[in-house]
Formats: structure tokens, sequence, C-alpha cells
């Protein structure tokens, strides 16, 4: 998925738009952060997306924590949505 597309995946309120490109290059804690702080105002599927960034950075330092997020999110997002693929291509980094 190009940047373009991933930007126009639906659920992120415009208001959080630059706090989360801020976490996102600030690594594994501050999205963790972010996400425990806005996490609830962002809607599916750009949620998904966004919690599937964070498993693949916090893999190395928290791998069951990951995994558990991991799970989570393939359990609530459908195979018709755009994240499927995503999903499928990292389900063998968290088995």
């Amino acid at each position: 998925m190009t940047a373009t597309q991933l930007q126009n995946l639906p659920g992120l309120p415009p208001n959080l738009d630059q706090s989360l490109h801020t976490a996102q290059s600030q690594g594994e804690k501050a999205l963790g952060t972010w996400l425990k702080n806005y996490g609830s105002m962002v809607q599916d599927p750009r949620k998904a997306w966004i919690e599937l960034d964070y498993c693949q950075f916090s893999c190395a330092t928290n791998p069951a924590e990951a995994r558990k997020l991991f799970n989570a999110v393939k359990d609530r997002i459908a195979p018709s949505s755009p994240v499927w693929p995503r999903i499928k291509e990292s389900e063998k980094s968290f088995q």
C-alpha cells in the first residue's frame, strides 16, 4: 500500500494526523503512548493499520504483547478489509 493509499484509509480524525506522524517517527514507545492516548478516537481500518505498525515496532522488545495485539487485530478485521493483505503477509511473524 502506498503512502497515499494509506492516508486515504478512513478512520483517523484529521486533527490526529500530525501527532500520529510524530509518534511513528519517534518509534515504539511514542507510538504505544499515542495509541493509549488516542486509539479510542481512531476507527478501523486505519486503527488496525496503526496497531500493526506498533506490532512491528514492538515484536523485538515485547513479542508477547505484539502477538496479542496482532491476534486482536486479526480477529476483528474482515477479509474484505484493505488491511487484510497486510495481516496475511505478517501472520507468520506473529505465530
